[in-house]
């Protein structure tokens, strides 16, 4: 009998963490690396590679693919060259632009609105940890990075998934603060009943495995936030917090 989908998605995740647990145990300076690279484990193309993700900001929110049993010599050639910081001159950055292109980061070519909200969701992982305003405001005293554009089937993709290093998991979907088309507090309202209620059991057994940062504990409690938009200083006065029954759980803010 074949493997179920939340058991080859468990097997992608823990290979990913295997991995990573190899590179990192190599890698002089994993925190720097960290605010460049991390790894997507999904269930598309299950037998056949991991993806490693970019948040510098030449290649904000691009992948490129590895094979499972390779990513951690993946990432040590992206260390060694020296891809995970950023240039400080023109020259520098198209230099590591190309590199990056060479190594299979696709090239941004998406709209110029979808452009901006990867760098926003690039932005908000590399710093999220460091983010007084926004810890403030979701009244924790640490935030780190979990996922990006995590899914499960049936349950869309989550732009952004944070973790208190307690019981509290975050959902944040990113928008720019011109896109008028989608409706992240419809989104957000989404997952949180899909991967909160329908496939909480099956997204706290992911996140528990998961390479980076993970859940330590099964016993946790889901929010979710729509944002508008992405900086260190966080508006509260025009931030909305929405209490109907209709929309349980989910706040609006803009940064």
């Amino acid at each position: 009998m074949g493997k179920s989908y939340l058991e080859k998605v468990l097997y992608n995740t823990r290979k990913a963490a295997e991995q990573w647990n190899i590179f990192e145990a190599q890698c002089e300076d994993i925190e720097a690396f960290k605010k460049a690279f991390h790894l997507r484990p999904t269930a598309s193309e299950i037998q056949k590679h991991i993806t490693v993700v970019s948040t510098l900001e030449t290649k904000p929110m691009r992948g490129s693919y590895s094979a499972k049993t390779k990513v951690a010599h993946f990432l040590n050639e992206l260390n060694k060259g020296g891809l995970h910081k950023e240039g400080l001159d023109e020259k520098t950055i198209k230099e590591k632009t190309r590199a990056l292109t060479k190594k299979g980061f696709k090239a941004s070519i998406q709209s110029e609105d979808k452009l901006h909200e990867w760098q926003y969701q690039a932005r908000m992982i590399n710093d999220m940890r460091d983010n007084k305003a926004l810890k403030s405001f979701l009244k924790v005293d640490n935030l780190f990075f979990i996922a990006s554009e995590f899914i499960l089937s049936g349950g869309g993709k989550i732009d952004i998934v944070g973790y208190d290093g307690g019981n509290h998991v975050f959902f944040f979907e990113l928008k720019t603060p011109s896109n008028k088309k989608d409706n992240p507090v419809v989104e957000v309202i989404n997952y949180m009943e899909t991967y909160g209620i329908t496939k909480r059991d099956e997204t706290i057994e992911v996140l528990f495995n998961y390479p980076i940062n993970s859940i330590k504990t099964k016993d946790v409690e889901f929010h979710g936030y729509a944002v508008y938009g992405y900086s260190k200083e966080l508006d509260v006065a025009k931030s909305k917090q929405f209490k109907s029954i209709e929309e349980p759980g989910v706040i609006q803010f803009i940064c």
